[in-house]
């Protein structure tokens, strides 16, 4: 009985491991490549992947469905009314994102993001406003 109860808590134990370092597409990457800076928060849903992102300010959102440590969806920029397709790959802390631009010839941008502490927020702040900025109206000299 004793050995039955020892094996059960090992095989236990060891799933809880397996568990706890799989990686997840839940929460907050940001990264900086040359001349690109990217950010997205990320919700997940069973097999589906909900969230926003921001590349060089421009804000969007994106729909995926997630495949083990994979996801293939869509994102959608916002003030260019545009949908995008792109994959991505999570593993440990890191996010790979490559996203496919048709009116760049169908190039694809890699971007490489790090997941962020839970208190950090995702988005850079450089976002592109589509009003006037109200502190640069008046008398310029």
């Amino acid at each position: 009985m004793k050995i039955t109860l020892l094996l059960y808590l090992s095989i236990l134990s060891g799933c809880m491991m397996t568990n706890a370092q799989s990686p997840s597409f839940s929460g907050k990457f940001a990264g900086q490549q040359p001349g690109i800076s990217s950010a997205a928060d990320m919700k997940v849903s069973g097999d589906h992947l909900t969230g926003s992102f921001e590349i060089n300010g421009r804000p969007g959102n994106f729909n995926a469905t997630i495949d083990g440590q994979q996801c293939q969806g869509l994102l959608f920029d916002i003030q260019m009314q545009k949908n995008y397709s792109f994959t991505a790959l999570v593993s440990s802390d890191s996010l790979h994102m490559s996203i496919i631009f048709p009116e760049l010839n169908n190039q694809v941008i890699s971007l490489q993001m790090k997941r962020l502490p839970a208190e950090s927020s995702a988005h850079n702040g450089n976002r592109v406003s589509a009003g006037r900025n109200n502190s640069l109206l008046g008398l310029w000299r």
